[in-house]
């Protein structure tokens, strides 16, 4: 786990400082934007990025902080201290939320569930992305206004006298949004400037040379700019005393200060956060593994990214997961393996270290255009472009989720987007089952058997052929019923139901005991039913509850669709009578494809003929097949070379002395 590869050392390097120059502003930013200091943010940078490098199973991964993470340690934040009373009560709750999230994502880890995040459906991670996109911009206007007094009584009804956006609920958007007038009329124009020229310089300095990132000297000109004009004293700065020169300490407190009245709450609230931790860092390593041409472990990088989270919560560090844009700069930057994401761990703590006096003269309205910027990027664009072709339901999920993110709760969000795009998957499936396409091969070679037979017309309005494709499951059930209530409808005079499984590739209980009911209402009707081509799977568990042989004969069980159509022509078996079964039965066509199913002219009871004769002959008279008592069967075959789809004319001298012989035509079908 521990083994290090030092041949990209040069690239190593320069892609982790790359990657720890992005991740500074960004990690205090997040560190205020969540609540608590930007201290906290850098704290988790350092500690989280340096274990998660190092255990975890993406080489190139680089986890700090980030937007989705920050919102919800925000809301988390907020909660504890509107339930607990301050900040300085509620932190070891806090932090005993952030280790628990930590735990979580090491046990899911250690249990194997990583593979399963790849199922959330693209409309869930879009309309989630864009709701935190928005969130982050939302809850910036305050600082980007540099709006810091009391709330007046005039709005008092929306955040209820307390500082804006202090309480980090579920209406802290609304109330923000809400607010906007008055961010507007108490705005602070130096804030506007300074928030504004950050934007501005990370949109348009990429430009110039993407050597530098432009988030860095945004961060350093604006800021430099502030404290020599003077301005530090007219804007709020997160002040050199939020950021301590020197190492972190343990805070073992938040096990001994635990009651074990909030375990449930810890629990549930830490849940959320190891979830959207999960899906936003298996996310990352999903595009590292696009840029690096190489396959993360989505486990063992759950083990590194709890690791990460639980380590950064002893030292007070806010939680975080794998970062696209830092990684992404990594990786072009000449990182490939984990000693990038180490170094650039290292690099976070030699500024802390030696930076913190300068970093406490950043202004918060420089942090707010940083994290502005930051959620600009996070909206899913490509979805509004593409919003008319995208089918509506997509749309439908992705907007429902957008917006219960931003208003309402955002794990909710995921949930009942999860839900919703399960229930709109379930009906398409569904349709699929039931479809009956007359285009497939199956359906063509149905209509070409059958349009041989001399009776077809007979024969089309007794036999229904019903194909079923895709899963048989819970979700095609009612409407499946009534599609056996219509084959009476569409063949007034059915005898038999064909049921071809060749497409059904599972089957679950409920489907099973489905197609079960299915049968026993067909036969209490007097309809004989047959099926075919179903795979081991399939066969096993209708033995298993019985189905076949009880309600459906061994005999009924068929390896191919055509050997069935054929079987049920002969007489009798229609209506499931089988008296004539000892005359010699010829067939008019059959296909023999060299796939071991119904390769031979099978021509039943011509052994009671031991010295008949066989022959058959092409359009042009040819004679390509003769045979003494028809003990090797005719298998479309000519000089070792397959015969093409044809009609071919026999005759059959019953005793060898020309005196009963039976003549007619057969129809090979490729």
């Amino acid at each position: 786990m521990f083994k290090f590869d030092f041949s990209n050392l040069k690239g190593d390097f320069f892609g982790g400082i790359s990657a720890g120059v992005v991740a500074l502003p960004v990690a205090l930013a997040f560190g205020a934007a969540a609540g608590l200091s930007p201290i906290h943010g850098l704290y988790g940078a350092i500690v989280l990025g340096f274990l998660a490098a190092l255990v975890g199973g993406t080489q190139t991964l680089i986890s700090n902080p980030t937007g989705p993470m920050a919102v919800v340690t925000g809301l988390i934040v907020g909660g504890q201290i509107e339930r607990i009373g301050s900040l300085e009560k509620a932190l070891p709750t806090i932090l005993l939320i952030f280790f628990t999230a930590g735990l979580i994502q090491f046990i899911l880890g250690f249990a194997k569930v990583g593979k399963y995040v790849s199922y959330i459906p693209h409309p869930v991670v879009s309309g989630f992305m864009s709701g935190i996109g928005g969130i982050i911009i939302i809850l910036q206007l305050k600082q980007f206004f540099g709006v810091t007094e009391f709330v007046p009584a005039e709005i008092d009804f929306i955040v209820r006298g307390k500082e804006i956006l202090d309480i980090e609920g579920p209406h802290a958007v609304l109330e923000s949004l809400l607010g906007i007038p008055y961010f507007v009329q108490n705005a602070s124009w130096k804030s506007i400037v300074l928030a504004s020229a950050t934007i501005a310089i990370i949109r348009f300095f990429p430009k110039i040379t993407k050597k530098v990132p432009s988030a860095l000297v945004a961060l350093v000109a604006v800021t430099a700019f502030s404290y020599f004009v003077g301005w530090n004293g007219d804007v709020k700065v997160i002040g050199a005393e939020n950021i301590p020169s020197k190492l972190p300490s343990i805070k073992l407190e938040i096990f001994s200060s635990f009651e074990l009245v909030d375990l449930g709450m810890v629990i549930t609230t830490a849940f959320s956060l190891a979830a959207l931790g999960i899906i936003d860092s298996l996310l990352t390593s999903v595009v590292a593994d696009k840029l690096t041409k190489t396959k993360h472990n989505s486990d063992r990088e759950l083990l590194g990214q709890g690791i990460g989270n639980m380590f950064s919560a002893l030292v007070g560090g806010i939680p975080g997961a794998g970062t696209t844009p830092a990684t992404v700069l990594n990786i072009n930057s000449g990182g490939f393996t984990k000693i990038s994401g180490m170094i650039h761990a290292l690099f976070l703590l030699l500024v802390l270290l030696i930076g913190g006096p300068v970093a406490g003269q950043i202004p918060y309205a420089v942090l707010a255009g940083v994290l502005i910027t930051v959620g600009i990027s996070i909206l899913d664009f490509s979805a509004v472009k593409n919003f008319r072709i995208i089918p509506k339901r997509d749309n439908a999920v992705m907007l429902f989720v957008l917006f219960f993110t931003i208003f309402v709760d955002l794990l909710d969000a995921v949930g009942l987007g999860l839900v919703f795009s399960a229930l709109f998957f379930m009906k398409k499936m569904a349709d699929v089952v039931e479809g009956n396409s007359k285009d497939s091969r199956v359906d063509r070679l149905v209509d070409l058997l059958i349009d041989d037979f001399g009776d077809s017309e007979r024969f089309r309005s007794q036999v229904y052929v019903k194909n079923l494709r895709g899963p048989v499951f819970f979700g095609f059930a009612s409407r499946f019923q009534d599609s056996i209530e219509d084959i009476q409808k569409e063949v007034k005079d059915v005898k038999a139901v064909l049921f071809n499984l060749s497409g059904v590739t599972y089957m679950d209980q409920s489907g099973l005991y489905t197609f079960e009911e299915a049968i026993t209402r067909l036969h209490d009707k007097g309809i004989n039913v047959c099926i075919s081509e179903a795979n081991d799977e399939v066969l096993d568990l209708l033995r298993g509850i019985e189905v076949i042989p009880n309600m459906i004969d061994d005999k009924h069980v068929f390896s191919s669709v055509e050997e069935c159509i054929m079987w049920l022509h002969e007489p009798g078996h229609i209506d499931n009578k089988f008296e004539g079964d000892d005359e010699l039965y010829v067939p008019s066509a059959y296909t023999p494809n060299g796939d071991g199913i119904n390769d031979e002219w099978q021509l039943r009871n011509i052994d009671r003929y031991p010295d008949c004769v066989v022959k058959i002959w092409t359009r042009e008279e040819k004679l390509i097949f003769e045979s003494i008592g028809y003990k090797i069967p005719w298998e479309g075959i000519y000089e070792n070379k397959m015969l093409p789809a044809d009609r071919y004319s026999y005759a059959i001298d019953l005793y060898g002395d020309g005196k009963e012989v039976l003549k007619g035509e057969v129809t090979i079908f490729r």
